[in-house]
């Protein structure tokens, strides 16, 4: 397995390494507040670190909210569970 990742890894890096090469012209940015020259390569480079992080963040979000209705949910199963053990516990009358 190991060597399978080491292999696929490097793939990637080789992959990557050809993409700049060949993508080694500059392009003209224009932002807010001016404007600047950058190799494609890199641009891209930016765009994916920015979109994997807001990506990141966007999923951390729900995971977070998730995490919140769980804790909730199992306060919920708590108390019920002590009612429940309660209700158990108390003798049951007979009306005869």
């Amino acid at each position: 397995m190991r060597i399978i990742s080491t292999t696929l890894l490097l793939l990637i890096c080789i992959i990557v390494v050809v993409f700049a090469l060949l993508n080694a012209g500059t392009v003209n940015v224009h932002y807010l507040f001016g404007d600047t020259r950058l190799p494609l390569s890199l641009l891209l480079l930016i765009v994916l670190v920015v979109g994997a992080f807001t990506g990141w963040l966007s999923g951390m979000r729900m995971l977070l909210g998730n995490r919140m209705q769980t804790h909730d949910l199992n306060k919920k199963v708590k108390t019920l569970q002590k009612e429940l053990d309660n209700l158990r516990a108390m003798p049951v009358k007979d009306n005869r």
